[in-house]
Parts: structure tokens; C-alpha cells; sequence
């Protein structure tokens, strides 16, 4: 005679169960079936602004334009690049304007430690670049600082102001008043100058600044007469 089977005891054979049993009993809360731990979100960490009154005007959106400016002005003449290396690679669109600005009237050209950075974000930003900041590079005449001018006029959509602040500066940058305001000519001309030698590159340079220097002396005393 076949004995009659025990009832098996109750065993939790999904574990999910047993771990949500367990957090229970220590009061803890489980996860939702099919989330992990990991798929919570996680609260935001709210970032305080820097104590140093100077460098929290450049990352405060409701500093006033022109205490930005004396900021920017006060953080070059301490030599205190860092803060403003960050504020080009935020490139919040008051603060670029309001430090290129500053640079343009202090010194007229962008100082050398911020020469890479303002190359970095106009290569980066392209035709939403500040007028300014190409205004800056005018008295810069490395192929460096060139080169992110140039590629400018190739952009496909471009505004006319970029334009002519990059024609403009490109005449300041090289003295080539040959190619005129033509962005093709100077397209042209740049795929064949960027490549020349150091000492060809400038003999080129010297040549053609001294050629707009005696022009500019001209048409000076041609008014003066």
C-alpha cells in the first residue's frame, strides 16, 4: 500500500520574494519588481557658486553686464586666467561679450594664455560665434590664429556680421588688401598660404604688412595736405 505523500513545505522559490520579506522585517522599502537599485534616481547635486566675488560674477546669470566687465577687467590685471579660461568654455553668450569687450578696450588683443581657449570656441561654436572674439584676434598673426578665421567663410550658413568681423580681421591678421572682401579669394589664397614654411610664411607677412603700412602712410598725407 502506497503511503500517502507529506504536503511539501512552503519554500520561496522566487528570491525576489524573499528579499522583499527581508527588507520588510528591517523596515526598509524594496524596489519596485523589475527595477534594481541602481534604476533610482539619484538627487540632483546642487553646485554652490564660488565665493570669490570676482569669479561668481562670470557664472551668476543675473550679474549685471557691467559688473562682469569690471570683473573680467579686474581677474586680467591680477592675472587670474583660470576663472576665465572656464567662463570661454561655458561660452555663455553675456559673459563672451562682455569679456571680449573688456579685451578689446584693456588691451586691444586677446591676452596669449587666453589666445588657446579663443580659438578652442570659435572652432567649437562656429557661426554662433561672438563678433567680438574675432575682433580680438585682429592683431594676432600666427597661422594659429588664422586658421579658425578662415574656416569661418567656408561655413555654409554664416551671418553677415561674422562675415565681414572675419574679413576684417583676416586684413588685419595678414595685410592682404589684394583679396578685397571676396571669402572665396581668401578660401583660395589660405589652402595655399597654410601650408608654406615658417620663413616663407613670413617673408610673406612682412612683405604685405609693410605694403599696407606704406599705403595707410599715403592716404594719411594725402590728407593732411
Amino acid at each position: 500500500m502506497q503511503r500517502p505523500s507529506r504536503p511539501l513545505p512552503l519554500i520561496f522559490s522566487d528570491q525576489r520574494v524573499v528579499f522583499v520579506s527581508i527588507l520588510a522585517c528591517l523596515g526598509g522599502a524594496a524596489p519596485a519588481l523589475g527595477q534594481s537599485p541602481e534604476s533610482e534616481e539619484q538627487p540632483v547635486e546642487q553646485v554652490a557658486p564660488p565665493s570669490d566675488p570676482l569669479e561668481a560674477a562670470l557664472v551668476i546669470a543675473e550679474t549685471p553686464f557691467d559688473d562682469q566687465r569690471a570683473a573680467i577687467a579686474q581677474l586680467i590685471d591680477a592675472g587670474r586666467f583660470r576663472p576665465i579660461v572656464e567662463a570661454i568654455e561655458a561660452a555663455d553668450p553675456q559673459v563672451i561679450r562682455a569679456l571680449y569687450q573688456t579685451i578689446i578696450e584693456i588691451d586691444g588683443k586677446v591676452p596669449q594664455l587666453l589666445l588657446e581657449p579663443t580659438l578652442s570656441y570659435i572652432e567649437t561654436v562656429g557661426a554662433d560665434a561672438s563678433v567680438l572674439a574675432i575682433q580680438a584676434l585682429a592683431p594676432v598673426r600666427t597661422k594659429e590664429a588664422i586658421t579658425p578665421v578662415a574656416a569661418l567663410l567656408q561655413l555654409e550658413s554664416i551671418p553677415q556680421p561674422l562675415i565681414d568681423a572675419a574679413l576684417a580681421t583676416l586684413l588685419s591678421q595678414t595685410g592682404r588688401e589684394d583679396l578685397g572682401d571676396d571669402p572665396q579669394a581668401w578660401i583660395a589664397w589660405w589652402e595655399e598660404a597654410r601650408w608654406l614654411p615658417p620663413r616663407e610664411w613670413e617673408a610673406m607677412q612682412a612683405a604685405s604688412h609693410a605694403e599696407r603700412a606704406r599705403r595707410l602712410q599715403r592716404d594719411s598725407d594725402q590728407q593732411m595736405v
